[in-house]
């Protein structure tokens, strides 16, 4: 009996000392917590919106809380926020965490990117420090720091639970998402991670409605504009006041696992160039049809949308290193960007929605047929309405011989409509595309 209460109180002891422990731990993070909360809030401002009313005299205005605010430049009073905070605002109104107030005006705002900045002329401002592009990772602990419903101050815990998230509000969206929680007014507000360093401006929250079409309360699931995205806008806004977008002169999709077996590549994730655009900086660089864009910049590319995000956000004459898989063989292309070209401006090709590749065969005769070999047709394309099939292999086009998937993008461009020779299993006859 006495040894089993010896061996009891032993046991006791070790379980309050790791008790103790990790009370002293939990209690040394709250420490920490609150130190970096208190150092990085001072960055973080309250933006209102000063309306006046109709008779225009200021006695008559009213201000109303709009959003948040992050000091990026102390020196010269540069504030980082959501567009959708001060578009169409009139008098904005900032108010800093030691309640000193200033009125701010916009400097640069990009709709697309949904960032803006505003400028105010203060002193003893403190800026925030910026993370680096490949510090906010899925799964890192993040604050969300804001002003939700006016309520200053206002921090919320969570993690990364996802990248380059696409909501479908622009073909350039690439957000974090959240745990933390976010509220209306957080929206312009910062997202930090452990080491206080900016990875993210608070955008927007997933909110559900009831029956009566009323919004519910947050869901949880926030979203926030991440580093990589705010950091060259917002180079270009202080330069320019507007954001000059780029293109790499291809047309893209996302590589899914029937494109990948017809390829006979390994590779489950990338992008699938379908088409390139002739005398484009995609053409000079070397990029084919049929190539996977796996990298850019050594970032690896996640969806679609996250390629067009990146390429979007890189200066008009800089450039870009892809990194594309062709037969599985890695290779390395730079990339010039150029300037997009307006939606009125792009002439639609009849190849517009298929996906094709190099074809070549040589029979029990010795004879080799060469052509482009179509992968994938879009349902509503010009191909699929002129009847074009998977595993079709295209051999002219305007009764020129097509030895590759190159020499039919090259053709396309042509005229329309294009007189197309194709081969069908064994039979051979040809196909017209508006």
């Amino acid at each position: 009996m006495f040894i089993l209460l010896l061996r009891t109180t032993v046991s006791n002891r070790v379980l309050l000392s790791l008790l103790y422990t990790v009370m002293c731990l939990q209690l040394h993070a709250v420490d920490d917590i609150s130190s970096l909360v208190k150092k990085v809030k001072k960055s973080v401002v309250n933006i209102s919106v000063e309306t006046a009313a109709q008779s225009g005299h200021l006695a008559d205005s009213e201000t109303q809380p709009l959003g948040s605010g992050v000091i990026l430049d102390a020196d010269d009073g540069i504030i980082i926020t959501c567009a959708h905070v001060v578009n169409n605002s009139t008098h904005l109104l900032v108010t800093l965490n030691d309640k000193r107030r200033f009125i701010g005006r916009i400097i640069g705002l990009d709709e697309i990117s949904d960032i803006a900045l505003i400028k105010i002329e203060g002193d003893h401002l403190t800026s925030i420090p910026i993370a680096k592009e490949d510090e906010g990772q899925l799964g890192d602990s993040v604050i969300a720091i804001g002003s939700p419903y006016g309520l200053n101050d206002s921090i919320t815990f969570g993690i990364i639970s996802s990248r380059n998230r696409d909501l479908n509000l622009t073909k350039f969206d690439n957000y974090l998402q959240t745990d933390a929680q976010i509220n209306f007014g957080n929206s312009g507000g910062a997202l930090i991670n452990s080491d206080g360093n900016l990875v993210g401006i608070n955008a927007s929250v997933l909110t559900t409605y009831d029956q009566h079409g009323n919004a519910n309360s947050s869901t949880g699931i926030g979203f926030a504009i991440p580093v990589e995205v705010f950091k060259p806008i917002t180079k270009q806004l202080l330069e320019n006041g507007q954001v000059e977008r780029g293109i790499m002169g291809a047309y893209v999709q996302p590589l899914n696992p029937q494109l990948a077996n017809a390829l006979a590549t390994d590779i489950d994730t990338g992008i699938l160039v379908s088409d390139i655009i002739p005398g484009g900086p995609s053409e000079t660089a070397g990029i084919e049809n049929g190539d996977i864009i796996t990298h850019i910049n050594g970032t690896r590319v996640e969806s679609t949308n996250h390629l067009i995000s990146l390429i979007g956000t890189t200066r008009v004459g800089e450039s870009v290193q892809l990194r594309v898989t062709r037969n599985d063989s890695n290779l390395d292309k730079t990339v010039t960007i150029v300037k997009q070209i307006e939606a009125h401006d792009v002439k639609k090709t009849a190849l517009d929605g298929l996906v094709y590749s190099d074809y070549s065969i040589i029979d029990g005769n010795g004879n080799t047929t060469n052509g482009a070999i179509i992968l994938d047709v879009s349902h509503g394309s010009p191909g699929w309405v002129s009847g074009l099939k998977v595993h079709d292999i295209i051999l002219e086009v305007d009764r020129q011989i097509v030895n590759d998937s190159r020499a039919l993008s090259k053709l396309s461009h042509t005229a329309r409509p294009l007189l197309m020779r194709v081969q069908r299993d064994t039979t051979k006859f040809y196909l017209s595309i508006n």
